[in-house]
């Protein structure tokens, strides 16, 4: 496991310990808004990830996501994700840590958007 992936999990670890892991939406897009995210061979190895994880992608893409500044970029949507948030990013705490860094160096790399709501009552929030 790399350094990454190992500092990954024990902050999932710590979170889980001390229950304060909170449930997300992550709406993720590629880096070029004109896409066809179907066609989009990182976003498909990212829907498997995900999959793989046993976490739930809308098999539709979505558009017009809060706090995106074009509407028309279309988004691949989770639904609930149990998740540990940190400043460095939002980690799926059934994912693999490989993969939560993978992904998180996709978005460092500017490869692909991630977008993340926190569930707050019945209300879908930003993550800040």
């Amino acid at each position: 496991m790399t350094k990454y992936a190992e500092s990954i999990k024990e902050m999932i670890d710590h979170r889980k310990e001390n229950n304060e892991t909170n449930i997300v939406h992550f709406y993720i897009s590629s880096a070029n808004a004109n896409t066809n995210i179907y066609k989009d061979e990182l976003i498909k190895e990212i829907i498997k990830k995900f999959i793989a994880a046993g976490i739930y992608i809308n098999p539709m893409k979505v558009n017009t996501v809060r706090g995106s500044f074009n509407s028309n970029r279309d988004f691949i949507e989770t639904g609930e994700v149990e998740a540990a948030i940190e400043y460095s990013g939002v980690y799926p705490v059934n994912m693999d840590p490989e993969d939560s860094a993978w992904l998180s160096k996709l978005d460092d790399e500017g490869k692909i958007r991630i977008m993340v709501f926190v569930k707050q009552g019945d209300e879908l929030v930003p993550n800040y």
